[in-house]
């Protein structure tokens, strides 16, 4: 009994005499389900299938339990039939009851089910096993440790290059191809697994083979067998050619050394150009680590924002041509400002496509070397992904069943979820631009006749809103009749490579976007590297100077230094700079600048030498020509018949010429630094004075050349009189940079005859004015020399027509094929006037600037005719903004107009409307007081109708009459809103009292506005907020204000009903109401007030909120 009741088997007693059972346990019922009554009427034959005679049934039963009643415990294979007539695989062991003198049996059945099921499985997956194996490519092993046998698969000989016709499979085999630097290690790592002392599940290993086409790097991965005392039986495992990667590794490295020892300030920006990298060099310029940088704006983070115009013309440079280059001012992390020269360069991808921006930027204060190194390489590239993380899935298209294993789930981003469809999940993740080509890949398997190879591809999926990249290999099984039976493959997440990739080819599209020259060397200077701005410098190509003594090819030459005592200084220093000369493949002499490092490996020793080489040929050019013009200048400055003055912003002396110091006996040096209007010379004169300083500040103030008459007296006590003018000179920025003070002694012609003296004088304000068209007014003169058809200009006329700024001159045709196709007619023609009839050229026409932009230009010209030439000669202005301000001024006179009839229709009609409606008041009025409805109470409900809509109309008249006159007020004073508010809370008491609202006011501003409006405005909302509450809650209403860069930003939160999203913009239209009059009271006209007084202000107006939670009113106010 006790084994009957604690057996985990179904148990049988069985009385041999008949064949019956005598007794079982509730296992036994659980395994035939058949009920106890039933199980004692039956025997042994009852529940065998008939598919078994009753001739063999006998023989084994008779057999094994003759065994079992000699002592012996027989077990045997056998089937029994279950209630339902299932067929059960089981297995039976029989063993006798005492007392021996009965024939009494008890049976042990165990259910094989279970077991069968295990063992198809098993010999499934060992078949799926081995055909993903094949399908992956890999070279495969199995080594035993019991009998110290190797076993490999085909891939294995031709990865280690043996001929498998003549070597065997064997450790030795594999050892002799192994790196004789390797083998030691190799032999002890396979020590450690034949004596059991490796303490991981697996091992991993990288080594090199020797092949008859050269030296291969291999990985190898395995998985290790152990028995149940833990020892190593057997290892099977995959090996690898990572020669690729190495190489491609080897490149990477090569690549970051030589960004590495970039002396100039690099960093790298996206399209928004905001900074995604930061050398080191960087960060000794500006003060600033990487990571205080990344992700923020260059522009905003270098200049503060200050040069907004100069950085938009930088944008549409830099968009447009690819590369900017200029001299800009830049700020360090500590405030400290400096010149900067600076390069930016697009950087594009293989398609042409921008991906971000390169910015090389070099300190040029004082033209001094900075040393400085590059930031720290960055982080090498992983170089391969974890071999033995493969996704394997096996797909039978015959009945649709697909088998994926864990890792497949963990790629795919599946849960492990038997309800959910495999194949439908896969095709829901596939990439949109990804998904017609799997689905053509796998049309094509099942094509009849279609050729199809056992090879690997590539698509993307996305998963988490995340894009990744999979290598998919699979191989096809088909059947005698060539039809498909099962697809097995792998797939692998190669997301990582790919990005190493495009981070490996950004890094090579750096190098060739620097714009300068970038050279590496051995130690000897022979040329290992030359990138593509080295190759537009010098005219070479990179296969023509690899090799070659950099030295001599380019003829170098130091300007005030020998080579020797350089060579000596370099082997001293790290780096050096020095101005050099060399030539180009014309053989015309380049002045670069030429920064020079060492490239060295992680032990500090030389691998060679690395070159920074940048072309200032024009800038040695233009510093000469600088000095040269400042000589000039300086001539001419005192060699003048003109007192000239340079003055600052403020009023002091800056310069002033040799006349002016003759003429009044005044040291210079007195002179410096003080103001102009307080020199010693204008003492006797306070007038003089005054005008001197009056004349200044007009200047200033209005940008316009300010020409006056002046007196003063000389050392001899004599007065003199001269003409003065006020000319300001501005930077680019539009700042004023200097004013130009300049007088002509007028004193010998005020002695002259009146008539000549005013001639002269008149002659003077004319040559001012011109000069002063030409100069300070942008007027462009130009000449054409019709006899050689050449037409030159001043520098106005390269800005107004957009000609570069080397330009000086150029034929007619070219000029005029800048002006607007439609334009180029009238132009020819009045031009064709002026040559026939001498008739001054007097007219105006459109050019395209950049191809595009249209500019409006006013010319006017004349004819001159000599014997030497004949000559059109004449001035040009820009006009647009003077056609685009008389567009804007039609244009808002059009509005105004507009807007002041509406103004004067809603007036009218609502005060026109009010008068029938005071008529039907009064009238209901008068019925009601005198009684003259009697005791007709239905008469007196329906007048009363009539007095509530009378008064509803007559407030939706008053708010439209209110609307219109919103605005009509143009002149602004300070409100203060607090006060403003306490007087609404104020007027709305009776409401707040009758609901029990809580309002809560913070802190306001005070603002530029109308007060009337401004209390309109704060009382719509808040007797809003506070009338449409909910029954069950009390309202709270909370006012707050902030300040937002040029805005006051103001809201009006409540808990009341709350707004729905569609209806948002509807609550601002006029009369627009949500809700009925029986549950809230109002005209629909408020909000509209609202929204037109704040935007009147110029600020605007908008609600968040959420149904049943209340609503936020936010608006807007300049500050």
């Amino acid at each position: 009994q006790i084994i009957l009741d604690s057996s985990p088997d179904a148990v049988f007693i069985l009385d041999v005499d008949n064949g019956k059972f005598i007794d079982f346990n509730e296992n036994a019922l659980q395994l035939l389900k058949f009920s106890k009554e039933e199980m004692l009427k039956l025997g042994v034959l009852d529940i065998t299938p008939v598919t078994i005679s009753e001739e063999y049934t006998k023989g084994i039963v008779k057999k094994n339990i003759g065994l079992a009643l000699m002592g012996g415990n027989p077990v045997f294979d056998w089937t029994h039939l279950d209630h339902a007539g299932n067929e059960i695989p089981c297995e039976i062991r029989l063993i006798r009851i005492p007392p021996n003198d009965q024939q009494i049996l008890m049976a042990s059945v165990v259910d094989l089910r279970g077991k069968l099921k295990f063992e198809k499985e098993h010999r499934d997956n060992l078949e799926r096993l081995k055909l993903t194996l094949e399908s992956t490519g890999l070279a495969c092993f199995d080594w035993s440790n019991i009998d110290r046998v190797i076993y490999w698969d085909n891939n294995i000989y031709s990865l280690l290059g043996i001929d498998e016709n003549i070597t065997k499979p064997g450790i030795a085999s594999f050892l002799n191809v192994v790196h004789h630097e390797d083998v030691a290690r190799i032999r002890l790592k396979m020590a450690g697994f034949i004596e059991s002392k490796l303490d991981k599940e697996y091992f991993q290993d990288e080594f090199r083979i020797i092949r008859n086409d050269g030296i291969r790097f291999i990985y190898a991965y395995g998985s290790i067998i152990r028995n149940l005392e833990n020892k190593s039986i057997r290892v099977l495992g995959t090996l690898q050619d990572w020669t690729e990667k190495k190489r491609a590794q080897s490149q990477l490295e090569y690549q970051a050394k030589l960004l590495e020892n970039v002396s100039d300030a690099v960093f790298a920006t996206d399209l928004k150009f905001r900074i995604t990298s930061w050398n080191r060099a960087a960060y000794k310029l500006y003060g600033w680590k990487e990571k205080e940088v990344l992700g923020k704006s260059f522009y905003e983070l270098l200049t503060g924002g200050r040069y907004e115009k100069s950085v938009r013309d930088f944008f549409s440079i830099l968009m447009e041509k690819g590369e900017w280059k200029d001299t800009v001012i830049h700020k360090s992390k500590n405030g400290q400002e400096f010149y900067i020269q600076s390069s930016i360069n697009l950087v594009f991808d293989n398609d042409g496509n921008p991906q971000g921006a390169i910015a090389i930027n070099r300190n040029i204060n004082e033209q001094r070397i900075t040393e400085q190194k590059l930031k720290e390489s960055e982080e090498r590239l992983k170089m391969a992904l974890d071999t033995t993380g493969l996704g394997i899935w096996d797909w039978f298209p015959q009945n649709g069943r697909i088998i994926w294993n864990e890792k497949m789930y963990e790629i795919l981003g599946k849960p492990n979820d038997p309800a959910m469809d495999l194949n439908d999940y896969y095709f829901s993740i596939l990439h949109p631009q990804d998904l017609q080509k799997v689905k053509d890949r796998i049309k094509k398997v099942f094509e009849e006749n279609a050729s199809f190879k056992n090879d690997g591809y590539e698509y993307r999926i996305i998963v988490d809103g995340q894009i990744k990249h999979i290598y998919s290999y699979s191989y096809i099984s088909r059947n005698d009749d060539q039809d498909i039976e099962r697809i097995i493959g792998t797939i692998q997440d190669i997301s990582e490579r790919k990005i190493q990739s495009e981070k490996l080819a950004y890094q090579a599209q750096i190098l060739s976007n620097i714009s300068d020259a970038v050279i590496s060397t051995d130690n000897d200077f022979r040329i290992l590297s030359w990138n593509k701005a080295a190759e537009k410098l010098y005219g070479y190509s990179e296969d023509e100077v690899i090799g070659k003594v950099f030295n001599e090819l380019v003829n170098l030459r130091y300007i005030d230094k020998n080579r020797e005592d350089v060579l000596i200084e370099f082997e001293s220093k790290e780096s050096v700079e020095y101005v050099q000369i060399h030539k180009n493949r014309e053989g015309n002499d380049l002045y670069v600048l030429s920064h020079v490092n060492h490239l060295r490996d992680e032990l500090n020793n030389s691998l060679g030498i690395i070159g920074v080489i940048r072309d200032i040929s024009e800038k040695i050019e233009i510093e000469s020509k600088l000095r040269e013009s400042e000589e000039k200048f300086r001539m001419s400055f005192n060699m003048q018949f003109q007192y000239i003055g340079i003055l600052s912003p403020e009023g002091h002396v800056i310069d002033i010429n040799e006349l002016f110091v003759k003429n009044t006996g005044v040291d210079k040096h007195e002179l410096i630094g003080k103001k102009f209007w307080d020199l010693p010379v204008w003492v006797k004169y306070p007038e003089t004075r005054e005008s001197i300083f009056n004349n200044f500040q007009e200047a200033v103030q209005s940008r316009k050349r300010k020409v006056s008459e002046e007196e003063f007296k000389n050392e001899k006590n004599e007065s003199r009189f001269v003409i003065s003018s006020y000319t300001c000179v501005e930077n680019e920025d539009g700042s004023i940079k200097f004013i130009l003070a300049e007088a002509t002694d007028i004193t010998d012609r005020k002695i002259a005859d009146e008539a000549v003296k005013s001639a002269q004088k008149e002659l003077a304000k004319i040559s001012k004015k011109f000069q002063d068209a030409t100069k300070a007014a942008h007027v462009g003169i130009w000449e054409w020399n019709i006899d050689e058809d050449i037409v030159s200009w001043n520098p106005i006329v390269n800005i107004i027509f957009g000609i570069p700024r080397h330009r000086t001159n150029c034929t007619f045709a070219e000029l005029i094929s800048i002006v607007h196709f439609d334009d180029v007619d009238a132009l020819k023609k009045n031009i064709q006037l002026t040559l026939d009839k001498g008739v001054d050229l007097n007219c105006e026409f459109r050019i395209l600037r950049s191809g595009k932009n249209i500019h409006y230009i006013k010319a006017m010209a004349n004819l001159s005719k000599s014997k030497e030439m004949k000559t059109i000669s004449g001035v040009a202005w820009e006009v647009t903004q003077e056609k685009e301000n008389e567009k804007q001024r039609l244009k808002a006179r059009q509005l105004e107009i507009r807007n002041k009839e509406l103004e004067q229709f809603a007036y009218v009609a609502s005060h026109d409307l009010q008068e029938p409606l005071h008529s039907m008041t009064g009238f209901t009025e008068l019925l009601l007081e005198n009684d003259m409805l009697g005791n007709n109470e239905e008469a007196k409900r329906y007048l009363g109708y009539i007095q509530d809509s009378a008064s509803r109309m007559s407030k939706l008249v008053k708010g439209l009459l209110d609307y219109s006159r919103i605005g009509r007020t143009k002149e602004l004073f300070e409100v203060d809103c607090n006060h403003i508010v306490e007087n609404v809370i104020n007027d709305l008491h009776s409401l707040i009292e009758r609901t029990k609202a809580h309002i809560v006011v913070k802190k306001l501003p005070t603002i530029k506005a109308v007060h009337t409006e401004v209390q309109m405005l704060f009382q719509n909302l808040i007797s809003n907020a506070v009338k449409f509450h909910r029954i069950e809650r009390l309202p709270k209403v909370e006012l707050t204000c902030r300040k937002k860069e040029k805005f006051w930003e103001f809201s009006v939160k409540d808990n009341g009903i709350g707004i729905a999203d569609e209806h948002k913009e509807k609550i601002f239209i006029l009369f627009q109401r949500l809700n009925t009059r029986n549950d809230y009271d109002g005209t629909g006209i408020g909000l509209a007030h609202c929204q037109k007084i704040v935007e009147m202000l110029g600020g605007q107006l908008w609600v968040e909120s959420k149904v049943n939670t209340g609503s936020c009113f936010y608006f807007t106010i300049p500050v």
